[in-house]
């Protein structure tokens, strides 16, 4: 006989515990999904959203997990052939690599040590070397969850500035928004992806992308659409 109570505990990188009062709210009666209170409440959240990630333009929502904000960042500013710089500090940067490399997109990659921050200094020098500019992006994850390695999002923006390089700074902060400061406006931070599970400890299922109010993404190259798997 078991003489365990209460709730169980899932421990696991995420998703992160859900609150009593969440699991409560989810037991109220669908909303109208067409009009009424959901629009409000919908415009409500995008605003605060932005207010946690300090960014000054659009928060997007996507019915998916992080890997659907992972392939919208992709999707909507790379065309297949593109060259993205990856820096890469545990599994979830992987991750992303291995998505772009799947919907057509070439990957350089950055790798850093077990739990070792991505080094400005090294990301800056890549960046001085790619002289023609072919690299569309550079992708980074804040924190992964897989070797608690948090980045310094700022330095390495300022280290892009110091090359002088065109690329788009693109953010995942699923396992650490509203856990680590963001400052996405401040911060220059071009693309900045979430997602609901882990740090708002609220269910699975929402992706959030957020840009800024006068995008840097350029005109797509032209060398064919990328194929999506989520969205």
């Amino acid at each position: 006989m078991s003489l365990a109570f209460g709730r169980d505990h899932l421990a696991i990188p995420g998703p992160s515990v859900i609150p009593d009062r969440v699991l409560r709210a989810m037991h109220r009666s669908a909303p109208n999904i067409y009009a009424g209170p959901l629009v409000d409440l919908t415009a409500g959240l995008l605003s605060d959203l932005k207010k946690i990630a300090r960014c000054e333009g659009h928060a997007v929502f996507y019915i998916g997990n992080g890997h659907a904000g992972w392939e919208a960042s992709l999707c909507n500013t790379l065309s297949r052939g593109d060259r993205i710089l990856a820096l890469v500090t545990g599994r979830f940067g992987r991750g992303w690599v291995q998505m772009a490399r799947g919907l057509g997109i070439e990957v350089e990659t950055l790798e850093f040590a077990e739990a070792e921050p991505a080094g400005p200094t090294r990301l800056q020098a890549a960046l001085q070397a790619d002289t023609k500019h072919a690299f569309k992006a550079v992708i980074t994850v804040q924190t992964d969850t897989s070797t608690s390695s948090t980045n310094d999002i700022p330095a390495l923006r300022q280290a892009i500035d110091a090359a002088g390089h065109p690329a788009l700074f693109m953010v995942d902060a699923i396992a650490s928004f509203a856990c680590e400061p963001m400052q996405m406006h401040d911060w220059s931070v071009d693309v900045l992806i979430t997602a609901s599970q882990k740090g708002m400890m609220t269910p699975p299922g929402l992706a959030i992308v957020f840009i800024p109010s006068i995008p840097r993404i350029p005109r797509r190259s032209g060398r064919g659409g990328i194929g999506v798997l989520y969205i």
